[in-house]
């Protein structure tokens, strides 16, 4: 068959003769090629498009950079917020004491405020008593009792 149906007719007696010698005519979705201007015009028109879209995607980084610097910090006090919410405190650093009780063979840390923070068994060269836990024992052995 021939690329171009009757190549020498104008398009509308092309088309008359086209739809009174088709056998039927269907409906269906095709590819129609553009001619050199017309493609010419297209890739004119994907290129301002592409400038376009790459001055946009060039903002849309700025912002979201500022965007990002507003809210890491206030997402990290977030997260600090969040942690201290699920343990129901905040870490601090500090000094604690340690009380051993010989009686019970544990070890008490207390913080400055008096709260027992945690406790645990003796380590073995934390049982040898000594004067100061004798003392807070009340088994005081003294002469003058």
């Amino acid at each position: 068959m021939d690329q171009v149906f009757m190549p020498l007719s104008t398009p509308e007696e092309r088309l008359k003769h086209l739809e009174s010698n088709a056998d039927r005519i269907e409906h269906e979705s095709y590819v129609r090629y553009f001619s050199d201007s017309e493609l010419e015009t297209k890739k004119e028109e994907f290129s301002s498009i592409s400038i376009e879209i790459s001055s946009i995607e060039e903002q849309k980084k700025k912002s979201d950079a500022e965007f990002k610097a507003l809210l890491t910090p206030i997402k990290l006090d977030a997260k600090k917020l969040l942690l201290e919410l699920r343990t129901k405190g905040e870490p601090v650093t500090g000094e604690v004491y340690v009380i051993i009780d010989h009686n019970n063979n544990e070890a008490g840390y207390y913080s400055p405020d008096g709260n027992l923070i945690r406790q645990r068994g003796l380590y073995p060269k934390e049982r040898q008593v000594t004067l100061m836990s004798v003392n807070r024992s009340g088994n005081l052995t003294g002469t003058n009792d």
